[in-house]
């Protein structure tokens, strides 16, 4: 009997100590579980790229009127992704468009006045130390 479960730690564990009261067990870790894991593995190894994703959400989420200049400076692209940790996926589908889009970006948000917000200045520090060099996250300082 296939038994499917995450592939966090306490539930292998626990399987092996089924698997004695049930020796024809199988356990099968949820292959959406593994995916998951990859790409939080990839999120930790790109740090640079993380951290410019994370700057720039927050630069944007906080002020309508930074999101007007974004849209007003590039009507033709949406507004910057904001991935949520949790949601699978939305970490590289952020790192895709930000890999496409990275000009438009950081010209808006080198175009933001650093001294009136936190936000600001963490986004253009970020911009400014980050090159794009390939796609899907890949970003050296």
């Amino acid at each position: 009997m296939p038994v499917t479960t995450a592939a966090a730690a306490y539930m292998i564990s626990a399987m092996k100590s089924l698997q004695v009261l049930f020796p024809k067990m199988l356990h099968v870790t949820c292959f959406a579980h593994g995916l998951h894991r990859l790409v939080e593995f990839i999120r930790s190894e790109f740090h640079e790229g993380n951290l410019l994703i994370s700057k720039v959400k927050a630069a944007f989420v906080k002020s309508t009127a930074r999101r007007q200049l974004f849209k007003q400076s590039n009507p033709d692209i949406p507004l910057p992704l904001e991935p949520i940790v949790t949601r699978w996926g939305t970490w590289l589908q952020a790192c895709d468009y930000y890999a496409d889009k990275f000009d438009a970006i950081k010209s808006v948000v080198d175009y933001l006045n650093g001294a009136d917000s936190e936000c600001n200045q963490d986004g253009k520090k970020s911009v400014s130390s980050v090159q794009y060099s390939t796609r899907f996250g890949i970003y050296k300082s």
